[in-house]
């Protein structure tokens, strides 16, 4: 059994704990990740998890990488920082502990995060997107984007909010008003929008140079849609 608590009522939920006599607690000291590690290894050994050879799928991703990097590069100099910046990964972490997402799950928030510091996705559409994309409950749903929007998107809010307006007003436009620029734009977000993967790219551009993605998982196949 697993219970969740707010954050708002932890204080009177451990009191009742201490209530409880020593005997009727059990506390199961495996760690969140456990279940799904084990279901896994047991969808690999089953041979239902399908994999593909190693080297395939490369020259997509190295086409990914190009369109977010070409994004990145026009950024506002703040939010470029920002996205660059390790930190807003690390609050992210600990909002999937928080709500005890499994590693897909948090890989699909994480994601839908990223597109939004691209503006790729604006915030508005934040809260229905994860709830399509981790298929959980409207109340944590609600919770998780209260979390995202304090901890991560109000830093740099008026930022995001400036480009989202811009891209709203060039939507709106005419093509032959529109520009050569913009029409690179739209390129650019239709393409980033049909290979997002299922997690963001860990080599972006930083100032100690590219990082090395390795951690490409057999089975997976991220930045091609689904079939329908």
């Amino acid at each position: 059994m697993t219970i969740r608590v707010n954050d708002l009522y932890a204080e009177e939920a451990l009191k009742l704990l201490s209530a409880l006599p020593e005997e009727a607690i059990t506390i199961d000291p495996k760690p969140w990740y456990a279940d799904e590690v084990k279901r896994r290894i047991e969808e690999y050994k089953s041979g239902k998890m399908e994999t593909i050879p190693w080297n395939e799928g490369w020259e997509e991703i190295e086409e990914f990488l190009e369109i977010i990097k070409e994004r990145i590069k026009g950024l506002p100099e703040t939010l470029r920082v920002f996205v660059l910046d390790e930190k807003w990964r690390r609050d992210a972490e600990q909002i999937g502990k928080q709500f005890n997402l499994n590693e897909e799950k948090y890989t699909a928030l994480e994601n839908e995060i990223f597109m939004v510091l691209l503006c790729f996705e604006p915030q508005k559409d934040f809260r229905e997107n994860i709830k399509n994309e981790l298929q959980i409950d409207t109340n944590t749903v609600g919770w998780i984007t209260e979390d995202v929007k304090k901890n991560i998107f109000s830093k740099i809010s008026d930022e995001l909010s400036a480009i989202e307006k811009q891209i709203d007003e060039n939507e709106k436009m005419p093509q032959s008003q529109s520009g050569v620029g913009n029409e690179f734009e739209q390129i650019i977000l239709n393409q980033a929008k049909a290979m997002r993967p299922a997690v963001p790219p860990q080599n972006l551009p930083t100032s100690d140079g590219p990082k090395v993605a390795t951690d490409y998982k057999p089975g997976e196949d991220p930045y091609r849609e689904p079939a329908v």
